[in-house]
């Protein structure tokens, strides 16, 4: 089984006006523009305190474990889904930060 592609709020607005062949009434509109709204406030969330430190929890396991330095693994982490700062990735990639650390191999990197 594939895994359905993922698409962003105004890609899927974008998707559901443009449908050849049906008009949209006014209403349609409305209701389209108001998910649109829901789902980028959706979007962007920002990790809470328990996922927050949940997170950090897990970078200091993977650096002892694997005998890596901590800022190194954050550092990796944060190159991956392309952020700053830990705080500023989004709730919604918290279980595939997660995943990404579970799974990194920090010799393959690093060295």
């Amino acid at each position: 089984m594939t895994k359905p592609k993922s698409l962003s709020p105004d890609q899927l607005f974008a998707k559901a006006v443009n449908q050849v062949g049906r008009d949209l009434s006014s209403s349609d509109l409305r209701l389209l523009t108001s998910g649109l709204v829901a789902l980028r406030e959706a979007h962007g969330k920002l990790l809470n305190e328990i996922e927050l430190k949940a997170l950090s929890g897990m970078i200091a396991f993977v650096a002892y474990s694997q005998e890596a330095n901590e800022t190194t693994v954050m550092a990796v982490l944060l190159a991956h889904f392309c952020f700053e700062d830990v705080k500023m990735i989004p709730s919604r990639l918290y279980d595939s930060a997660m995943d990404f650390l579970m799974n990194v191999k920090m010799k393959h990197i690093v060295n």
